[in-house]
């Protein structure tokens, strides 16, 4: 790891460290010569590789979004979405790389995937909006689900909390009174629309208690199992 700096009047200096990680925690500290030294900024150059690890369930699907730049070119059996919006028509176009908190749909067998972090990811943009942390979302957003129609985008009737480091779509995302966006089973790009697929503003748990506000998850909805991704 390559530390690059400059301190308050103009000099820059670079130290290499030994391998370390590096996390939103992590505190870095500076040791100067004297008390007066400070520092104005720093880059931090990664010089080795670094994976983010993305579990797909059965289900087949699952939405991110990530603080870093991705490549998804060499992820074997993972296949990277962006969403586009045109008019009432919702697609979704594969992409090899994404900039950081591009929120993505990705498609692949059930498992863990390891997707490289690059510095640059492109100019890829997406109708999906990723979080990075859980985030209360406005009634008739889009939320990935595998419900009642199956796995695909389905529109909330209330406020809804969506996880983190995952993406949905906005609400009145298509300008229809469209409630649900599925997946053609010839092609993982193409879309369906259901018109009475509303999502039941009641949510309960396994044990039948009711969920004001669920995360991911197996939930009961609609008389149901579904899962929150």
């Amino acid at each position: 790891m390559t530390i690059l700096a400059a301190d308050g009047h103009g000099y820059n200096f670079t130290v290499t460290s030994d391998e370390f990680e590096l996390t939103k925690s992590t505190t870095l500290y500076f040791q100067g010569g004297s008390d007066n030294q400070w520092v104005d900024y720093l880059y931090i150059y990664k010089t080795a590789d670094y994976n983010e690890t993305k579990t797909i369930s059965a289900a087949g699907y699952a939405t991110y979004c990530s603080e870093n730049a991705l490549d998804f070119t060499n992820v074997e059996g993972l296949t990277a979405y962006v969403a586009k919006v045109t008019g009432s028509d919702v697609t979704f176009e594969a992409v090899t790389k994404v900039p950081a908190q591009t929120g993505v749909l990705l498609k692949g067998a059930e498992g863990e995937y390891q997707i490289p972090v690059v510095a640059d990811g492109g100019e890829a943009t997406s109708a999906l909006v990723g979080v990075l942390e859980d985030t209360q979302v406005a009634a008739g957003s889009f939320v990935l689900m595998n419900g009642a129609q199956g796995v695909g985008f389905y529109k909330t009737a209330s406020e809804f909390t969506v996880g983190a480091n995952t993406a949905y779509l906005p609400a009145q995302t298509t300008g229809t009174a469209r409630s649900f966006i599925g997946f053609d089973g010839e092609s993982s790009t193409g879309i369906s629309a259901v018109e009475n697929a509303v999502l039941s503003t009641e949510v309960y748990d396994l044990q039948g208690r009711r969920v004001a506000q669920p995360t991911k998850g197996l939930y009961i909805m609609n008389g149901k199992k579904t899962v929150l991704r």
